[in-house]
């Protein structure tokens, strides 16, 4: 592996965490594995900048089960960095099996995805108004695409399941 891709996948990892709220995946991962974890201790595991501590793999796996829980798809990012360490790819496109077809979850799941480019287009022209992006705004900008994905993902996953059962929607 070439790089800092474990600084990478931790830096993913951490934030994803975050997404979801330290002390929840804290408390969620204590419960998991049947022992206490201490929370300074936990955020220092996650933290790419403290090489003494580490986090086991199965404290990894339980994470990654946590985050899948979560079904925000932000698992699948910490999966994409990691497969990047080995040039492989992660291929996000499924259709969910308990999509509901309907004409109402079609046009909400359309206007998320109008809405969630909106977004990514506002974070964008924030971040250009003093004609440079900063780190912190390339990782706002990074979240909002990757919201924006997730809700075409949606979109998408509505119409292959409408097309697949032929279904009139109504």
């Amino acid at each position: 592996m070439e790089g800092n891709y474990h600084k990478l996948v931790l830096t993913t990892l951490q934030s994803k965490v975050k997404d979801v709220g330290n002390d929840e995946v804290l408390a969620m991962l204590s419960q998991l594995s049947d022992k206490k974890v201490n929370q300074k201790t936990f955020l220092n595991k996650l933290n790419p900048q403290y090489e003494t501590h580490n986090l086991t793999l199965k404290e990894f796996l339980f994470i990654m089960e946590i985050l899948k829980k979560d079904n925000n798809g932000r698992h699948i990012h910490v999966f994409e960095d990691l497969l990047t360490a080995f040039d492989l790819k992660c291929d996000r496109y499924y259709a969910d099996p308990n999509t509901n077809v309907s004409y109402r979850s079609l046009l909400k799941a359309m206007m998320n995805s109008d809405k969630e480019h909106g977004e990514v287009s506002q974070v964008i022209h924030a971040s250009l108004q003093d004609n440079k992006i900063s780190d912190h705004e390339i990782k706002n900008i990074k979240s909002e695409i990757d919201d924006e994905i997730n809700a075409l993902i949606k979109l998408r996953a509505i119409l292959i399941e409408a097309n697949q059962d032929n279904t009139i929607i109504k």
